[in-house]
């Protein structure tokens, strides 16, 4: 698989995880404003709403989103030297800006897919309206955090962030 291929394949996973987060933002919208109509209108509640939010789409609004914002620069970022004003020593602080970034993140990857396993493997549920399983709710920090470690490490490794970038619009 050559250098493009792998920026063209991480972009398709990033992009998708990215709509699965914005799905997750839009459910949430969706879910609260109905939820307060119906108590507002009929003295009803969407009963599982608030588990639901809370351990399912708050995790996937936060966590899927990551690499994709890290591809398109989309983070904030407050930049007092350019890197390009430090010469070849400039190239060496940015790969380490993603390096390190990505050894954390490996290691929240690890711990957090760790503890997903766990409850899967006990089949640990929250008995609540519904009986949630909780690796479920746990599943997409390892995911998010797992592909923007990839990110990360590609990151690193290419020479060319300014192709990328175009290349991500």
């Amino acid at each position: 698989m050559n250098n493009s291929a792998l920026h063209r394949g991480l972009a398709v996973v990033e992009d998708a995880l990215h709509a699965l987060g914005c799905t997750a933002l839009g459910a949430v919208l969706l879910l609260i404003t109905v939820d307060a109509l119906l108590r507002f209108v009929a003295n009803e509640t969407i009963e599982f709403q608030f588990e639901f939010t809370e351990m399912y789409l708050m995790p996937a609004m936060a966590a899927l989103s990551l690499a994709r914002v890290q591809r398109v620069r989309g983070h904030l970022a407050i930049e007092f030297v350019s890197l390009s004003w430090l010469g070849p020593f400039g190239a060496v602080l940015a790969r380490l800006n993603h390096a390190l970034p990505a050894l954390f993140f490996a290691l929240l990857t690890w711990q957090s897919g760790k503890y997903a396993w766990a409850a899967w493997v006990r089949d640990d549920i929250f008995m609540g309206t519904i009986d949630w399983p909780m690796y479920a709710a746990y599943l997409s920090i390892p995911v998010g955090t797992g592909v923007l470690t990839i990110r990360l490490i590609v990151d690193t490794l290419s020479g060319d962030r300014e192709q990328e970038q175009q290349q991500a619009h």
